[in-house]
């Protein structure tokens, strides 16, 4: 397309997506650890309730240190007088060394520790805590009684190998010690009934509330479960507290969810499943619904009945909203919130693949957005988003809910429409009413904040019929008679037909065949003079012409168009430009006095923003000056916007260059443009010069053109002068510079500029 793409579809955030992956898989790795220390826990309650009679209690409790926190070494002191309960003093586990060294310091481990039976960290530095030990970390704490005593002492410790290879403790490890010491406590009193070992489940709820996480404990034999007020304060319920219900909280799970998180539980039950883990949404107090991650591990017994079930449940709300703006950003564009590139894709080959099913047609209407460029190099390219956005509105309210807008990035948008019916004319008949809805809506004003801009589209249109195109083949269908429509002059629509694909094949071989010339050197700048009404060389003027290596030339019509269509053209133009003004300063010195050399601009050449910037460094590079170049322009330079044109031409006229207004009287309104413009020169348009002879019309043309420009002051150059009865009529219509064959065809790079005249002066 010959306007500019802005931006492009944005590709999913890769950076978001793996840090949402670590978070989660972080988030997974310490609800595992905590599901396994509430079941630890649970293991430890059933030890204490079922086989108190068979295993001393010292023993059980430093084998629950072990297991609970996963440290290395864990102790147990019962301090005199020893309860019949109890049966042994102390009991270490995790370690073969002698007890003999260790079994009477109970007593002085418990000086060392806060009186109030908080857990702490011990030093380690200085002689060994325990003999025969080289220990890294140490927690220990007091187990008080229910009467105020301290009753035992218990220890958690690491040694330094272990230290190293498991998660450090925690403030959350001095924690679960304390819980650990509580219910050592309330079984040293001999006090095992539920109202201690409850108090033990307040004490780990207070462990668990910083977390940010629901835990529940589930007596499957009882039928009651215990939730955190964590669990009760994310369900949405007041002053949350931890509480006891009849029953398991499955009916807090969301009637869509629920089928198969009843499944998940009775394969668990039923011992398909050690644990569960499963997303579901849990209906919240207010009535809205909270997406959470549910994971819990069954306990049982020796027979393998389910005893308990405990778990937690973590918020996804976050995570849900970090894989929505993952999905937006794969799948939207960003700008405009409308599908991108890779959703329209998958839609179309939905569509396509259900025709042979349901025989219906689809439509896909590509659309361009005609002098887009222009708005963006002339206001930015914040009035161009504005633009886009506008647009992609108008455009979602002119089809159906099921069709699809699309932005596949910069201006172009595409509209898929489905559902048009079996009958392909009946089909085709809609899209162009669509097309033809669009077009009128898209060609009304905008309102943007630099004011109000008119801007059409070009459309280019293929039905699902056309052949076994495929998605990608539809598409590029679409994108061939949008080019079409730009050619036969925008705002148009223009239906694929297999001859338009061979003209765009045509046009790319040229374009391939053009860079090679170029790189080849098969690309030259030749010069034709341009002389007064005596003969007298006045100027010349810069060509660029292609021959090929069959010495076939190609006409710069051909190749010029499609330099311009494919950006090529300022590659040409910045190098013609070059050469122009090193044979310009080259020729000082053997030119007269007002001598310049004229260059043809295109118009992308002339609208790019840095074109001013990149005119001057060519003039420093080269030597050149302002005074001896002249840059010829057209009208469909400068109709885009005439502001911005004429400010960027006085910008160079300060420096010296002088502009022409070449073709002139081609264009539509080419008497306005020299009231706007600050040209210094006007040629006239070489099809009138060479009907000058035979049409009335023309010649009475040439003489308006002669007329006006002399009251105006400007030079006026004939242009295509063939023959010496041309050069005459011209000259009795008061015409004093021409350009043509007469005088000399252009010809390449001359040491002398009277090389380029092949008729002398003429008297």
């Amino acid at each position: 397309m010959d306007e500019a793409r802005q931006g492009s579809e944005p590709a999913p955030s890769v950076a978001a997506h793996n840090l949402l992956q670590q978070e989660l898989i972080t988030t997974r790795a310490r609800l595992d650890r905590q599901v396994a220390q509430l079941m630890r826990l649970n293991q430890l309650s059933n030890h204490l309730l079922d086989r108190i009679d068979r295993r001393p209690v010292v023993e059980i409790f430093a084998e629950a240190v072990v297991d609970v926190l996963d440290v290395a070494v864990g102790a147990v002191w019962i301090l005199p007088p020893i309860d019949a309960i109890a049966r042994r003093a102390f009991a270490i586990f995790g370690t073969d060394a002698s007890e003999a060294a260790w079994d009477t310091l109970g007593a002085a481990l418990a000086a060392r520790l806060p009186a109030d039976g908080k857990p702490a960290r011990l030093p380690v530095d200085g002689a060994p805590l325990l003999p025969g030990l080289d220990l890294r970390t140490v927690l220990a704490c007091r187990c008080v009684g229910r009467e105020g005593k301290t009753t035992a002492v218990i220890l958690a410790a690491n040694t330094v190998g272990v230290d190293a290879m498991t998660v450090s403790m925690s403030e959350e490890s001095l924690q679960m010690l304390a819980v650990l010491a509580e219910k050592c406590a309330a079984h040293i009193d001999n006090n095992v009934d539920r109202r201690a070992l409850e108090s033990s489940k307040e004490q780990l709820e207070l462990v668990l509330r910083g977390t940010n996480d629901g835990w529940w404990d589930w007596n499957v034999g009882q039928d009651t479960c215990f939730l955190s007020s964590r669990w009760m304060e994310m369900v949405g319920t007041p002053d949350a507290a931890a509480i006891t219900r009849e029953g398991f909280w499955h009916d807090r799970v969301h009637a869509e969810d629920r089928d198969r998180f009843e499944q998940a539980l009775q394969r668990a039950f039923v011992g398909a499943d050690r644990a569960i883990e499963i997303e579901v949404r849990l209906c919240r107090d207010d009535g809205s619904s909270l997406p959470v991650l549910m994971r819990g591990t069954i306990l049982r017994a020796e027979d393998g009945r389910p005893l308990r079930m405990a778990g937690t449940i973590f918020d996804l709300t976050d995570r849900k909203r970090y894989e929505e703006h993952i999905h937006q950003l794969a799948f939207y564009d960003v700008l405009t919130e409308l599908p991108n590139r890779r959703l329209l894709v998958d839609r179309l080959q939905q569509s396509l693949l259900a025709r042979p099913r349901n025989g219906q047609v689809a439509a896909l209407l590509m659309l361009d957005i005609d002098r887009f460029k222009w708005l963006n190099d002339t206001h930015g390219h914040a009035a161009g988003d504005q633009l886009l956005k506008a647009l992609a509105s108008r455009l979602r309210e002119l089809v159906r809910p099921y069709d699809t807008v699309a932005r596949l990035g910069g201006d172009e948008f595409v509209v898929l429409l489905e559902q048009l019916g079996t009958d392909p004319q009946r089909a085709l008949a809609t899209a162009q009413r669509v097309a033809a809805k669009i077009l009128n809506a898209m060609d009304q004003p905008y309102t943007l904040s630099v004011g109000t801009v008119h801007h059409s589209v070009s459309i280019g249109a293929v039905l699902s019929t056309s052949g076994d195109l495929g998605a990608d083949g539809m598409l590029r269908a679409a994108d061939v008679a949008l080019y079409q429509a730009k050619q036969d002059g925008k705002n148009i629509v223009r239906l694929f037909v297999p001859a338009m694909q061979e003209q765009v094949d045509s046009r790319s071989a040229l374009e391939a065949r053009l860079r090679t010339a170029f790189a080849s050197g098969a690309l030259k700048v030749h010069y034709q003079a341009q002389v007064d009404d005596t003969g007298h060389l006045v100027g010349a003027e810069a060509l660029l012409r292609w021959t090929d290596p069959d010495s076939k030339s190609i006409s710069p019509s051909e190749f010029i168009r499609v330099a311009e269509e494919s950006g090529f053209i300022h590659t040409l133009g910045g190098w013609t430009l070059q050469l122009a003004c090193e044979q310009v300063v080259r020729w000082r010195g053997r030119v007269p006095p007002g001598f310049r050399v004229a260059v043809n601009l295109s118009p992308p050449e002339f609208t790019r923003p840095d074109f001013v910037e990149r005119v001057l460094e060519t003039l420093a590079r080269t030597g050149a000056s302002g005074s001896e170049l002249r840059l010829e322009i057209t009208e469909r330079t400068v109709i885009q916007d005439m502001h911005a044109i004429v400010h960027r031409m006085n910008a160079l006229i300060g420096h010296g260059i002088e502009f022409s207004l070449d073709d002139f009287g081609s264009g539509s309104s080419p008497f306005v443009l020299l009231q706007e413009l600050p040209v210094r020169e006007v040629k006239i348009d070489q099809n009138y010069v060479r009907r000058i002879m035979d049409h009335p019309k023309d010649a009475a043309i040439v003489r308006a053109i002669l007329a006006m420009c002399h009251a105006t002051r400007l030079r006026v150059i004939a242009e295509g002068v063939e023959t010496a009865a041309q050069m005459a009529q011209l000259g009795t219509d008061g015409c004093r510079y021409y350009q043509g064959y007469l005088f000399g065809r252009p010809v390449p790079s001359a040491e002398d500029p009277q090389e380029l005249l092949e008729v002398r002066a003429v008297s």
